[in-house]
This record gives C-alpha cells, structure tokens and sequence, in this order.
C-alpha cells in the first residue's frame, strides 16, 4: 500500500469516528471541518468518467481543512484533498488550497498561496455536498475532468465589496498565478485524447501566467445575483513522444469567460450558467513550429431546483456542451497544413467516427436526502444526447448517441 493511500485511509478514520463533538469542537484557534463520500457511477451505454457501462466505485472524495484567525485582519488555513474518479486522481492526497487572507478594509482585501478557482458559482464550493442538490454538477461548464486543473491556482488575489446604494452591492475578485497543469491533471487527458491518433504520450505541462477578473452583482431584488468573468492562460507547453513522429512540443495561450445568474426565492431556486474558452497555439512535430486553427468550446446550463422539506430536496437541469463551436454538426474536416498533409489527415473528417462525438446534450434530475446535519445521501438520471464530452474513460469499440447515466452517492461531513 503506497504513503498517499495509507494518508487517506488514515484520514477517513479520523473522520468517521470524530463523532458530533468534533463537528463543534476547536483545537485551541484551529478549526478543523472535512468530509468524505463514495459514490457509484452507472451507464448503460458508453463508458463515461470511468469504466461505468459495468458501474463503478471509482467515485471518493475526502478533503479535511484548517483555519485560524491570526488577528481581526488576518485569517489562514489550508485543506487537504483525495478523490477518485476513474483514472483522474486516483486517491492520491493533495493540498487542493492553502492560503493567508488580510482583510484590509471591505472594500479590499488580498489573499496569497493556492487560492481556489475562478469559473462560475460553484467551483470555490464543488467539494462541499452539503452546498447543493446535484451529484454532478452540469458538465458542460464544470467538467470533472478539469476539475483538479481548474479548482485552484498558486496565485495573489485581490477582493472586496462595493455598496451601490439603491442599486446594491458589488463583490470582485481579481488576480495571477499559474494554474494546476501537469502530466498528471486532466489537460494531460483531454490532450492525449484529442492527439489520440498520434498515439501521443505527454511528458511534461508547464503552465505560463494566468490572470483572472470576476464581479459578482447582488441586485436589490432580494434573492438575485449575477456574476461574470474573465480569465487567461499564456505560454503554456506540452510536450510529449509519439510512435509516429520524433517529437510533440505544443505552445499556446487561452482565454476565456463565464456569465452566471441565480434567483433564490425560499424553496425555489433558478440557475443559468454559460461558458466558452479559445485555445490559440502552434506545434512543432519536428519540422519546425506552425500555426494551428483556434478552437473555442461554449457550455451552458439552466436548472431549477425546489427544497420539499429539510429532508428531501429536488431539481432538474438541460445542459449543452460543444468542444468546437465551428464543428457544432460535426461535418468539419480538416484543413490543409504543413504537419496534416504530412500525416495523411488533410479533408478527413474531424470526428471520424460520428456526427454526434461534436455535441453533448443532457437532461437530469437530481434528489438529495438529508439524513441528519452530517449524513447526505443523492440519487441523479442524466439522459444524454451526443458524446462531445472530455473524459479519460475508453470505449474501444466506440460509443452510442444516445445514452443514460445514473449515479449515487453518499456523504458524511464534520
């Protein structure tokens, strides 16, 4: 048994036999909060985030986190963090954010270390169940397979509230560092399975400056908020071997943004969330570097969720996702260049195998039950149209349009 999987398990212990007074309890000024969880994944066609088409347990999460107040200005903290979802993590225990906060006045305040994403409502929270109803949160905007390159960045972020008077309140947040690339994060998946015809094996990710921009806007309208971002990634490099060609060096930058807005109204709770990033690179295969074509994806989701009781919560949501904006039917075939000619794909089809690998269209319906103040529980039935999605999971013998994903999953926080 390796040291990252005897630290889990050790951390589980603690966890599930801590007990209700741990839940309230302080060790001196530290406060010390986690959680744990295992789900099972289930599809009856195609295999998705893991090997599902036979249901998988490959679904944990465990995290447990530290805080302390310094002084009245000065908070710390940090949390360490294990999950598993198919060949994504694979319990290997990581410091998913670690961070000292001054909170100089309202209006500004600055936070240095590994700070927690940027994208969207919910990728600061996606760890904590207890926060909402999904399983899954909409793949098209949050997707699993990025999730451990998205969630945090060794960066400086500045922060503060704005009072608009009548108009409401205004919250921003802005910042650089460099995100969590490497060959052992999803980019190395989604890139091995976007070159998977060159039978690419990547060796090294390292990621340029990234800065970010975000505002939230809390209306006077009780319940309703919007919020909008910005974000960007420069000379980033992959590079990697392949059986074909005697080298794989790819430098790019990216760029990309999100709108969010959110209703909450008592038991009823009304989500929109839209997504799309551009990836502008070149590549060099060992003839030199040459320009390849921009890709820009664009996601987006709607959801309604209803709180029956304490106990027993529901919601529904229609999510649409497309890698290549330009390939949204998924007729495009490659263009003419240097390394294409070169390889034989020049006027070939982009997705070979199917129109429908181009989309990813998804209807669920979510329940959750809350057992007690520790214990959650959630069942989810995602209808599926397409197979535009990033995942790491194989389908050897390819992959049906249609398709249905059922997932499960329990939880225990402290």
């Amino acid at each position: 048994m390796n040291r990252h999987k005897m630290i889990v398990i050790t951390l589980t212990a603690i966890i599930l036999f801590s007990g209700n007074i741990m839940a309230e309890e302080q060790l001196g000024k530290i406060n010390i909060h986690g959680f744990v969880s295992q789900g099972y994944l289930k599809t009856n066609k195609n295999n998705y985030l893991a090997q599902t088409e036979e249901g998988s347990l490959e679904f944990n999460e465990l995290g447990i986190n530290f805080t302390t107040n310094l002084t009245d200005r000065l908070r710390m903290g940090m949390q360490l963090f294990a999950r598993d979802m198919g060949a994504n993590g694979n319990d290997e225990l990581v410091v998913d954010w670690a961070n000292a906060d001054y909170h100089w006045r309202d209006w500004l305040g600055v936070r240095i270390g590994r700070n927690k994403g940027f994208i969207g409502f919910y990728t600061e929270t996606r760890d904590l169940d207890m926060l909402r109803t999904n399983v899954l949160l909409p793949q098209s905007v949050y997707s699993e397979l990025f999730r451990d390159s998205f969630s945090s960045s060794k960066s400086i972020d500045f922060y503060g509230r704005i009072l608009l008077g009548a108009a409401g309140l205004l919250a921003y947040e802005a910042g650089v560092g460099t995100p969590n690339f490497s060959e052992n994060t999803g980019i190395s998946h989604a890139f091995t399975q976007a070159f998977s015809a060159l039978d690419l094996k990547i060796d090294t990710i390292e990621p340029g400056r990234s800065p970010a921009i975000r505002a939230t806007w809390y209306a006077p309208l009780e319940g309703f908020r919007v919020k909008a971002g910005w974000y960007e990634g420069n000379d980033l490099l992959i590079s990697g071997k392949m059986n074909l060609l005697p080298k794989f060096e790819y430098t790019y930058d990216f760029d990309g943004y999100f709108v969010s807005t959110e209703y909450q109204q008592e038991k009823l709770t009304l989500v929109g969330e839209y997504a799309s990033s551009e990836i502008q690179g070149k590549w060099d295969l060992g003839l030199g570097y040459e320009e390849r074509r921009p890709v820009r994806y664009e996601g987006w989701y709607v959801a309604l969720n209803y709180d029956f009781s304490e106990f027993f919560k529901t919601g529904i949501s229609y999510s649409s996702f497309y890698p290549d904006v330009d390939n949204k039917d998924g007729k495009r075939r490659v263009p003419s260049s240097m390394y294409y000619d070169m390889l034989g794909l020049t006027g070939k089809r982009v997705n070979p195998n199917a129109d429908f690998e181009s989309w990813l269209k998804t209807t669920t319906l979510s329940f959750r039950f809350d057992i007690n103040e520790f214990w959650l529980f959630k069942l989810e039935a995602s209808y599926n149209d397409g197979f535009g999605a990033y995942t790491s999971a194989k389908n050897p013998d390819g992959v049906d349009r249609y398709w249905f994903l059922y997932a499960a999953k329990a939880t225990y926080m402290f």
